[in-house]
Parts: structure tokens; C-alpha cells; sequence
């Protein structure tokens, strides 16, 4: 196999681990092909973690080896189905090396970063981490819920659920329904409700007793006389809804369709599964999202219900490779994990920021940037003399108090309603307002904008179409287009008038006749809504491939669209950063981007006007102009986002500021002059060579500032990827290799002039006394060069 790892003499013996290897495929009883590809895998991670004086044989390694050699098998089922996996769950690994959840996902994490384990495997370790968010947020959720209704069990003064059947039967049921109904990982909107709608069903099929005593005073009148009747069980029916969905911020529509997939759902499996004293009822109550009324099912029958309920979860969980969530209940949730490291796992909503801190910090610099640099050349730009210290720096500069960070449900029940407030009351068609700005142009727009809105509803409904479960009218992919559709009229609309009144005219021809323009904002209104709808099939950047857009034609149209959107909240905002650093870092400099054509337009030698000038030759000029705009607006903002980068991985590696300087100096001669070195990369490849050259034309001692250590400090930056330096383009034909590569071979060609400016004045005047020196800024230096005061070790 190409994994099977070198047998070099003078390694550690692996024996140990390979004991306890065996222990754990015996107690998983493990067949030896399991077993072998997962010794293996150990094996490679031994050499890996050799430099660095790991732990190979820690029981967390071990469990990720296994738990990849395991999914690496497939399963026949009785049915002819093939199942990936060997019928291993993960319930079962984590009890047989005793680790947590937390533990083992985020050693996990490393092992799929540190090798690469196939496509598969990696999506399937994605969406595995999404269950376990959800999970974890929907399970503190529902523990504030019941607990606000359901008397409970203490210890330590905390309420404790660890032998309350009743809460294990609402757990069950919303992760059996969710897994049933909802598909793998439905967003975090649509699993509340749900969860909402299981609470539902507890709220209604409980008994008396297992009410809070306040609670059931309030619900019968006289607490002492049980034969009371003053109020009618339909009574106390609306009064517990009416307390849930105040205290959970809702609405009964916004539980009534999952409520009545749910009753479908109970119903369905009711003979088989549930014991009952009665025939299957419900309340028919206007307004209310009424559940199933089954006579003693958590009653006189719970303990056998729970049981059946348990032993239907845990096949689903055999037969679909699931992350077993009946963790959650075991006692003071020890299998789990600390919730402090469990806050790592689920991330207030949305989770991005830019690849080297957050869009707030990058605002700062910009605006800097902005304001202390006019120069049209970005070479001139200076580097931003001082730095945001907090992430919130702009929010409360003038505050003393820090603001509260919301928990990703507050989040996205914000985000709802948002979208609600935003697009209440507005036509999924054309306004007044935009037809009165369409028959200002020479040539009237309106049918023209219709005919593509229609036809973008269409085309992005069939991406969407494998996401809707329900009837046409409960379609979430017709909703989210619907919404879609209105917020890019909405900020179209805003847009106009916002330029009529900065430039005093209503002629837009060449906004609204402009195909990529409106293209654009739609899907910004699209990637706007999905934040509060989230999608699967048309995640970003999947979008710009459907619509034939390029990333910086979006790019462009993302400003506006923040600026005029209707007071986007911040989570949007933030995403929209992303996305724009995203286009910037990498998507703008692949092969095709129009950044790259302009760029090449701009150094050729200008050429002579045609002999008939005329209406042509003005044309060509206005959309040069445009084009030039456009990319300075573009680059400078790329120098914002290089600046912030560049000063973090700096301070991290402790880098004297004079280095810095000369760093943020090499960056912009880049983007100025030798651009192509972008092509088909990304900006952290060039920031990280400019800083090993940096350091090593000014022969830096301390700190250490090898190319080992450079990625080592990299590798801790939010959204640093390992195959930033691991897999890097060297040469046109499509040749790759690591960071250290490329500054040999390609990076340290065409900048080792411009750095050895920096070189310190007496190495200068030595060298240049020299005529056979050549000094190496390689890493790697040929066996043919000398070795000089620059050169290092491959090791570095």
C-alpha cells in the first residue's frame, strides 16, 4: 500500500501501541482488515508526530486510526443496501478507549488536517462536527425548556436529568424525528421547531405529576381537590402552549409544520412501536399547532415506550453511520465533555471571519488604509501604524461596556426576523419606483430585468429542488426564492435612489442593462437569505458556478449591496466579509479571473487610436476607466486584508517591526509588479515567503523564523488550511509541491533583487566585493551554490 510507512532502523517500538491497538479491536471485535488499516495509519502518524515529540500511542490517536479504518469498509445489509463502515458507531469506539466526544473531535480534526484521508472520509468528518453543533446547541436548548416546565431531580443545587425518563423520552424522540425528517444536518431554524414540536408532545401526554409544582397549581385551579374541573383540559392545553412559545420567542405558525409532519410521523409508527391505553387523538385548536393526544403513552406505559423508542434510535444509528446522540444522556454528561471545550464545537452563528482574524479588525485597516492613502500607486500605500485591540473595537469605542455575545439561537431567530421585517410587504416584481428609473433610460430595462428574475427563480429552484421535503406550498427552496427575489428589488430600489440623489440624474442605462450587475445582487440577495434559510446544494461559492458569475464580478456588487441592504445585521455582514476575503485571497487569481485580464491590460504599452475614432474609441476608454476603478478599489482592499495577515503571523513569530515593514513592502510589489505570482495561489503563500525572505536577507538569529516554524504559527490562525502549504502551484503545466518548494522554485527567482535591498550594509558591501558570491536566500540551496551567511538547512 502506498500508506505502509518506512521500516527505518532506530524508530520507537511500536509494540505498545499495537497492544493497545489489539485490545481495542478486540473489544470492537475488529476484523483484520480493519485492523491492519488502521496499524497503519498509526504507523504513519508516528513518523509525523516524531519531529514535533507527540504521543503516538495516546488513546485518542488510536481511536481516530480506527475510527477511519472502520468508515473505510462498507457493510451489505439483509436488504441488498450497502451501508460505508463495518457497523462500528461511534458510541462504540468512544466507550471502548474511554474518551469524550470533545476529546476525540478535536484530535479528529487534526488527524483528517494532518493527512489527507480522501474526500470521503473528510466530508463525512465535516458533517459529523455539524451534527455535533447541533447537537450540543439543541440540547442545552432543551434542557432550559423542560426544566421550565418539568420538575426535576438536583445535584449540587444544578438540575439533573440522568435518570429522568420522561426528559430521555423527549431527547429520543427529537433526535429520532430530526434523523427521520429532517435529513443529516438541517439548519439550526428548522431543528429548533422541531425540537419545539417534540416538547409539544411531552406537554400534552404528560402526567400531573411530573409538572413543576408551580406550575400545576396553576393548571388546576384548586390543587388539592383532583376531581377540580374549573378548568378544561383544552384550557390548560392553552395555557402550557402560550407559556412555551413565550418563553421560546415564537409563534405557533412557526412550529405548525413540523408539528404536523410530526403527528404524520407518530402516527405511522405508532403499532409498532408505541404501547397506548387509547385510540390516537388531537386538539383541534385554531392558531395553535396542536400535537397527538396518545392515552398513557408517557404515563402508564414509559418505561416500555422509552425502551422501544431507544432500540428504534439505536438501529437507525447502526444502519446510517450517525453520531449516537443518546451521549447526551448519560450521566453529568461525562461521555460529552467539559462545556467549556464544548463551545468550541458550536461557534455563535454564523461562524466565519477572515483567514487571520475577525472582519471588524479588517474594517480598521481598511479604513485606514482609505484615509491615509490617496496614491494611486499601491506600492506608496504605508503599512497602518497602529492596531485594533479588540474585535469589537468599532462597536464600542465609545462604551464602556463590552457587548453581549448572542448564543447561535438568539442569532438566528434575530436573522428571521430580520428577513421578515425586511421583506414585509414587498413585491416580488419591479416597484414604482424601479420602473420610473427603467423608462428614464434610452432604452426601458423593466422586461428585460423580469425575464432574467424569472428565469434565475427557475434555474436556482431546480439546484434547490433536492431540498424540499414538503408539499409545493410548504417548499423551502421556493421560500427562500420568493424572499430572494424580494430583498433584490428592495435593494435595487434603494440603490437607485441612493445614486439619483449623490449624482442628481435618473439615467442608470449602464447599471440596469449591465447582465453581471444584476446577476451580482441577486446573488447577494440569495447568499443574504440562505443565512437566514441556510442551504446545502447552492452553499457559496456553489452559487457563482450555477449563475456563470465570476468572483470578482460578485465581488464588486458586494459593497453596495451591504451599504443599501436594509440594515443587514451583523452575522450578514460578517459573511459577506468572508466571502469577500475569500475572493480576494484565492478565487480573483485563478485562471480566467478578470483581475488577471486587466492586469495584463495595464502593462501592455498603450496603443494609437484608431483613424476613425469616433463613438468606439470613446467607449473603449469609458470601460478602461471603469476597469481601473475597479481594480484599484479591488487591490486596495486585498492590501487591507494582506496588512491584517501580515501583521498577526508577525506577531506571532515575534518579528522586529523593521522586518514587518520590509514584509508589507515585498507584499506590494507583488500586487504591483509581479502579480503573476498570484495566479492560481493564494496571498498566505506569498505572505509566507515574503516573511522567510524577509528574515533571511537580514540574517535573523532570534527568533527563529524557519519555514518549520512559520507554518507551525500558521497552522493556528482561524481558517488556516494545510493545503496553503502543502499544496502550492509551481510551475504553469500544473507541477505542485510544498511552500518550501515554491520559494525555491519560483517565489526567490523573481524576488530575490528586490529583497536583497534589505540586505544589512556591511553582508552588502561584502558580497557586492565578491564577484563569485551569491548569496542563497533559499531555504534549500542548491549543491552547486555556496553556502553562505543566508542559507539554512532543508530542515528549516
Amino acid at each position: 500500500s502506498t500508506m505502509e510507512p518506512p521500516r527505518t532502523p532506530g524508530t520507537p517500538n511500536f509494540m505498545k501501541a499495537g497492544t493497545s491497538l489489539s485490545m481495542i479491536s478486540s473489544r470492537l471485535n475488529l476484523d483484520e482488515e480493519t485492523r491492519t488499516k488502521a496499524e497503519m495509519l498509526l504507523g504513519r502518524l508516528k513518523i509525523a508526530l516524531r519531529k514535533d515529540g507527540g504521543d503516538e500511542e495516546a488513546p485518542y490517536w488510536i481511536a481516530c486510526a480506527v475510527f477511519v479504518a472502520c468508515r473505510d469498509q462498507t457493510t451489505k445489509l439483509v436488504d441488498g443496501s450497502v451501508l460505508r463502515g463495518n457497523g462500528v458507531s461511534l458510541g462504540q469506539l468512544l466507550r471502548a478507549t474511554n474518551l469524550t466526544l470533545v476529546e476525540f473531535f478535536s484530535h479528529m480534526k487534526t488527524f483528517v488536517e494532518e493527512f489527507r484521508l480522501g474526500e470521503g472520509i473528510e466530508e463525512e468528518f465535516k458533517g459529523l462536527v455539524q451534527q455535533l453543533t447541533l447537537a450540543i446547541i439543541c440540547f442545552r436548548k432543551y434542557e432550559t425548556i423542560y426544566d421550565t416546565f418539568f420538575k426535576s431531580t438536583f445535584s449540587n443545587g444544578v438540575p439533573s436529568h440522568a435518570n429522568d425518563k420522561l426528559f430521555s423520552f423527549g431527547w429520543l424522540l427529537f433526535i429520532t424525528v430530526r434523523a427521520k425528517l429532517l435529513g443529516n444536518n438541517p439548519d439550526l431554524l428548522t431543528a429548533y421547531y422541531a425540537l419545539l414540536a417534540c416538547v409539544n408532545v411531552l406537554l400534552i401526554n404528560a402526567g400531573r405529576d411530573a409538572f413543576r409544582p408551580d406550575l400545576n397549581l396553576e393548571l388546576h385551579k384548586n390543587g388539592s381537590d383532583p376531581m377540580d374541573t374549573s378548568m378544561t383540559e383544552i384550557d390548560r392545553y392553552k395555557l402550557l402552549m402560550s407559556k412555551l412559545f413565550e418563553s421560546t420567542d415564537t409563534k405557533p405558525e412557526d412550529v405548525s409544520v413540523i408539528q404536523t409532519h410530526l403527528n404524520e410521523y407518530l402516527r405511522s409508527i405508532q403499532p409498532t412501536l408505541f404501547r397506548l391505553d387509547e385510540a390516537i387523538q388531537v386538539f383541534e385548536l385554531p392558531g395553535i399547532a396542536s400535537p397527538l393526544l396518545m392515552g398513557g403513552l408517557l404515563i402508564t406505559h414509559l418505561n416500555a415506550n422509552l425502551q422501544n423508542l431507544e432500540r428504534n434510535y439505536d438501529q437507525l444509528v447502526q444502519t446510517s453511520g450517525r453520531l449516537d446522540e443518546t451521549l447526551f444522556l448519560s450521566r453529568e454528561g461525562a461521555p460529552i465533555g467539559t462545556p467549556s471545550k464544548l463551545s468550541s464545537f458550536a461557534p455563535s452563528r454564523p461562524a466565519p471571519s477572515s483567514g487571520m482574524g475577525s472582519f471588524v479588525h479588517r474594517q480598521l485597516f481598511e479604513d485606514q488604509i482609505s484615509n491615509n492613502n490617496s496614491h494611486s500607486n499601491i506600492r506608496d500605500m504605508e503599512f497602518p501604524s497602529s492596531i485594533p485591540s479588540s474585535p469589537y473595537a468599532r462597536s464600542v469605542q465609545n462604551s464602556n461596556q463590552a457587548p453581549i455575545p448572542q448564543t447561535p439561537l438568539t442569532a438566528t431567530l434575530e436573522l428571521k426576523k430580520w428577513l421578515q421585517e425586511a421583506v414585509h410587504n414587498r413585491p416580488d416584481h419591479p416597484s414604482s419606483e424601479v420602473i420610473r428609473f427603467c423608462k428614464a433610460c434610452p432604452q426601458d430595462p423593466e422586461e428585460s430585468i423580469r425575464q432574467r428574475v424569472a428565469r434565475l427563480n427557475e434555474l436556482l429552484y431546480n439546484e434547490l429542488s433536492g431540498e424540499d421535503n414538503g408539499s409545493a406550498g410548504d417548499s423551502p427552496g421556493k421560500k427562500k426564492l420568493v424572499n430572494t427575489t424580494k430583498l433584490y428589488y428592495l435593494v435595487l430600489e434603494q440603490l437607485l435612489l441612493a445614486e439619483e440623489a449623490r449624482l442628481h440624474q435618473s439615467n442608470f442605462s449602464n447599471i440596469l442593462n449591465n447582465e453581471n450587475f444584476h446577476l451580482s445582487l441577486f446573488a447577494c440577495a440569495f447568499e443574504a437569505v440562505s443565512n437566514v434559510l441556510p442551504t446545502v446544494s447552492l452553499a457559496f461559492p456553489k452559487i457563482l458556478h450555477v449563475l456563470n458569475l465570476k468572483p470578482f464580478e460578485f465581488f464588486k456588487v458586494i459593497e453596495s449591496f451591504v451599504k443599501h441592504g436594509p440594515t443587514l445585521p451583523s452575522a450578514i455582514k460578517r459573511q459577506f466579509h468572508d466571502i469577500e476575503d475569500r475572493i480576494m485571497e484565492s478565487m480573483a487569481w485563478q485562471t480566467g479571473s478578470p483581475v488577471l485580464e486587466i492586469l495584463s491590460q495595464q502593462m501592455q504599452p498603450p496603443t494609437a487610436p484608431a483613424a476613425n475614432g469616433g463613438e468606439e474609441s470613446a467607449a473603449v476608454a469609458s470601460r478602461k476607466v471603469g476597469s481601473t476603478k475597479n481594480i484599484e478599489f479591488f487591490l486596495k482592499k486585498t492590501l487591507s486584508q494582506c496588512a491584517m495577515r501580515i501583521h498577526e503571523l508577525c506577531r506571532r513569530l515575534e518579528i522586529p517591526q523593521n522586518i514587518v515593514d520590509q514584509v508589507w513592502d515585498a507584499v506590494k510589489y507583488v500586487l504591483a509588479e509581479k502579480w503573476d505570482l498570484l495566479k492560481d495561489r493564494h496571498i498566505d503563500q506569498i505572505i509566507m515567503c515574503a516573511i522567510y525572505g524577509a528574515c533571511k536577507v537580514n540574517q535573523l538569529k532570534q527568533p527563529d523564523v524557519s519555514f518549520k516554524r512559520i507554518i507551525e504559527k500558521y497552522k493556528k490562525l482561524p481558517r488556516a488550511q494545510p493545503r496553503t502549504f502543502r499544496d502550492v502551484l509551481l510551475k504553469a503545466e500544473g507541477q505542485r509541491g510544498d511552500i518550501i518548494a515554491f520559494y525555491n522554485q519560483v517565489f526567490i527567482d523573481l524576488m530575490k533583487q528586490f529583497l536583497l535591498q534589505y540586505q544589512p550594509a556591511a553582508s552588502a558591501t561584502a558580497a557586492g566585493s565578491n564577484t563569485n558570491s551569491n548569496p542563497s536566500l533559499s531555504p534549500r540551496p542548491a549543491p552547486t551554490v555556496p553556502t553562505t551567511a543566508f542559507s539554512s538547512s532543508s530542515s528549516s
